[in-house]
């Protein structure tokens, strides 16, 4: 299982770098449940509202009225991103965003084996990264 995990992740990265090899990267990188994907489903203009979560809190949640694709969002501690993330447009002068799994993963050293690799990949062949 964790060799298909790591394999699974050397593809999707190798697609996304060669895709990406005469763009900018604005790649996103952080501990798990650290709001990554919610930032860039914003900075995309996906229409997100509040709603009520656990013991009074409020969560973000993508509104049911978006043209936009979203990127996955979880609101727990075990990442809703198992592999990286291209936004499916660039923002501006084709800037793309690259959503991350999360750092620090708690199901297991292979899912982090697998985050690192699979980043360090996508990380290749852009002409820019921020």
């Amino acid at each position: 299982e964790a060799l298909g995990c790591i394999l699974h992740g050397v593809v999707v990265a190798t697609k996304i770098s060669d895709s990406l090899e005469d763009c900018n990267l604005a790649a996103v990188i952080g501990i798990t449940g650290t709001g990554k994907s919610t930032v860039i489903n914003w900075l995309m203009g996906v229409r997100m509202e509040t709603s009520p979560g656990a013991l009074g809190t409020k969560k973000i949640v993508i509104s049911d009225d978006n043209e936009v694709r979203y990127l996955g969002m979880s609101h727990h501690r075990a990442s809703e991103t198992f592999s990286p993330q291209l936004s499916s447009q660039p923002c501006g002068e084709m800037l793309y965003f690259l959503d991350t799994p999360g750092l620090l993963e708690n199901r297991g050293p292979e899912i982090s084996l697998c985050t690192l690799v699979s980043t360090s990949l996508c990380l290749k062949k852009p002409k820019q990264i921020r």
